[in-house]
């Protein structure tokens, strides 16, 4: 079997090489000329495309490295990129105002924070990462306490 795909492939290139140098009585062609008439008898085989107004182009080899190493994005975008993630925000509030009792100021507020329910007052530090900084009538003031940012929790209008 693979004695048999030896033998092809050696005919095939034994052909490629006397066809390519008995194509001339005159000698080896032009390699335009070749071409053209390769074109030419290519026009007759098509289906309806008129390949006589194909042009071929010696394209010149690029010359570029494709194994180089180029950055994925362009220095100026990279730049911005870089000046944008410089400035680390502070992750949005995770609580949902559930409701609140009591007088002003003395107030007691009901959050849901994920699956737990929490009980807080204006002071009071939730999980070492929040402090509720203050509470009005219109909304709710949180400390995220690792980057000293401060927070609005709006709550819904008294109806």
């Amino acid at each position: 079997m693979l004695g048999a795909g030896v033998l092809w492939c050696a005919i095939y290139l034994v052909g490629i090489l006397f066809t390519d140098q008995s194509s001339s009585a005159e000698g080896p062609r032009p390699e335009s000329e070749s071409q053209e008439e390769t074109a030419a008898s290519v026009v007759e085989d098509s289906r309806g495309l008129d390949l006589a107004k194909l042009e071929y182009r010696n394209a010149p080899l690029s010359k570029a490295d494709f194994f180089s190493t180029r950055p994925l994005v362009k220095p100026q975008q990279a730049e911005a990129a870089a000046v944008v993630q410089s400035a680390p925000a502070a992750p949005s509030l995770p609580f949902v105002y559930v409701g609140r009792f009591g007088e002003p100021g003395e107030e007691v507020l009901f959050l849901r924070w994920g699956e737990r329910a929490i009980r807080a007052k204006v002071g009071e530090r939730l999980d070492e990462t929040y402090l509720v900084s203050r509470v009005d009538s219109s909304q709710v003031v949180f400390t995220y306490l690792p980057m000293n940012v401060e927070q609005v929790l709006s709550l819904p209008s008294a109806r």
